[in-house]
């Protein structure tokens, strides 16, 4: 099986014995501009039905008729410049750009009104016309990064960057008939591609939600590359947007730094990371006070993204004054355990506390930032990214109703990794949100950028991200929310598993009955 990726909230959880954000309408035409942009294909009658060719052979034909495997091999960047007109007949200019393997950025000017985006394998984030900048969560980011991965690269190398593809039928666009070929990602997010069944092309793209609509249009030649020279877009509240090619600019070279968001100046986030590093121990929860619940839910994913198999447990946790932890199963599989089971778990609970209750408490520990996120026996904290990373874009941005500093991390280029632990570290990417009143780390989230090889070389680990939030109690302690990761594989036992897994935290609540000294009333039956 693979690695398990644990998350360990400090001091206590770590001898614990068991086992955000939507967009609006101006998100969608943000994505929707860069390149392939997400839309859906225009709703017609029901064309003759067509007998589904397999996506390999579609994305090949594509990449024939676009200019063949080489030539589009051959793009490592591009540049393209754009006229725009909106809905009143109002006149801009946009520019895109992208870098492979899954770099895309782009900004749009409409009567003197700007906005700009980009993703990266760290971050996806938009400014609007306010120039407000928001860092994408949840699904949004999870589309982004997959159309980000899938435009750069020219959909050809999507297999190679741990996606799946699936034709899920046939549609019109245009009048042409056309397959539509579902791609997925590991992490769960979905974006289809509508191919004319005659020309090759790509018609129309969409999210399988179908929450925007573009048509590509008057397809021509650029430096051996079939662009489209037309791109309707259908935003919504938005309205209509239409962009007009004039000119597309290949392997320039172009730095790295312009898919980065917008950073304060006056912002530093390594000395923001040694504030919080200092301050841990004083906002962290004390877990010994408390009791509260743990969910978590395995799902286990076939090549196409679909749940195989869903398994899930949650216990009600308690903790001793050392740090030591005890989990009381609940319920599995959303049902609640027998009740001569639950007798038994309820007993070992009151055993395990009881045999406890006179431990001394644990030194507070700093440095990990109250946290550490594991692969295998291999992990990192706030201490490790400090002296292994670099730290990107700084900005102010509000998480979870608070006003909060987000920035991206990666690995420093001169950064020699010593153990096997440090070459870990360096093929991880990601972002921290920390709050900005109270230095507290809100979120983290990592992604590998690369293959590892774990257990002995055993298996190895081809696609894994992770994601960590922390949520404030009326009191002010912070305590994990929730904590979710995937993973996909291969191994000596089996030849490949994706797996996703969420753990969620859950009803704390107060169950030390004194101050001072410590004492623990045990949860009666």
């Amino acid at each position: 099986m693979l690695e398990r990726a644990t998350f360990h909230p400090r001091p206590a959880a770590r001898s614990l014995i068991m086992r955000g954000h939507s967009c609006p309408a101006l998100y969608a035409l943000l994505l929707a501009l860069a390149f392939a942009l997400p839309s859906l294909a225009q709703k017609s009658a029901s064309p003759p039905r067509l007998k589904l060719p397999s996506p390999d052979k579609i994305i090949s034909d594509y990449v024939k008729a676009s200019g063949g495997k080489k030539r589009l091999a051959s793009v490592t960047d591009v540049t393209y410049e754009w006229s725009a007109r909106a809905d009143a007949q109002a006149e801009g200019v946009a520019t895109t750009r992208a870098k492979s393997p899954s770099a895309i950025s782009g900004a749009l000017s409409v009567a003197g009104s700007g906005s700009s985006w980009g993703t990266t394998p760290r971050a996806a984030w938009v400014r609007g016309r306010d120039g407000v900048v928001s860092t994408l969560t949840g699904d949004d980011a999870k589309l982004a990064r997959l159309r980000a991965t899938l435009e750069a690269s020219k959909l050809f190398d999507y297999k190679r960057q741990n996606l799946s593809a699936l034709t899920v039928g046939v549609d019109a666009v245009g009048g042409e008939q056309a397959y539509v070929v579902e791609f997925r990602s590991r992490d769960g997010a979905r974006a289809r591609y509508l191919f004319g069944a005659t020309t090759k092309l790509l018609l129309a793209t969409s999210d399988a939600q179908g929450r925007t609509l573009a048509r590509y249009s008057d397809y021509r030649p650029v430096g051996g590359v079939i662009e489209p020279h037309r791109i309707e877009l259908e935003t919504g509240d938005a309205g209509m947007v239409t962009l007009t090619l004039k000119s597309a600019r290949y392997n320039t070279g172009f730095g790295s730094e312009v898919f980065d968001a917008p950073k304060a100046e006056d912002l530093d986030a390594r000395a923001l990371i040694k504030a919080v590093m200092e301050k841990e121990p004083a906002t962290n929860m004390k877990f010994e006070d408390f009791t509260y619940t743990v969910k978590e839910t395995e799902r286990e994913l076939n090549e196409r993204g679909e749940t195989t198999k869903e398994t899930s447990k949650a216990w009600d946790i308690f903790l001793t004054p050392g740090g030591q932890g005890i989990g009381k199963l609940v319920e599995e599989n959303g049902q609640p355990l027998p009740p001569a089971e639950a007798a038994k778990q309820e007993k070992r609970v009151a055993d395990f506390l009881a045999a406890h209750e006179n431990d001394k408490p644990a030194p507070a520990k700093k440095g990990g930032g109250g946290f550490r996120i594991n692969l295998g026996d291999y992990g990192f904290g706030l201490d490790d990214l400090l002296r292994a990373c670099d730290f990107v874009s700084p900005r102010r941005e509000t998480f979870n109703g608070r006003e909060s500093v987000v920035f991206d991390y990666r690995a420093r280029a001169d950064f020699q990794p010593k153990s096997k632990n440090d070459e870990i570290l360096k093929k991880i990417v990601g972002l921290i949100w920390i709050d900005e009143k109270e230095k507290v780390v809100s979120r983290i989230e990592a992604r590998l950028t690369d293959d590892i090889k774990l257990g002995g070389g055993l298996f190895k680990i081809n696609g894994a991200g992770f994601v960590f939030e922390r949520a404030r109690l009326p009191d002010g302690y912070w305590v994990p929310n929730f904590y979710h990761w995937n993973a996909n594989g291969k191994g000596f036992f089996f030849m490949k598993k994706s797996v996703y897994e969420v753990t969620e935290w859950k009803n704390f609540k107060r169950f030390k009955a004194e101050s001072g000294e410590v004492k623990i009333n045990t949860p009666q039956p």
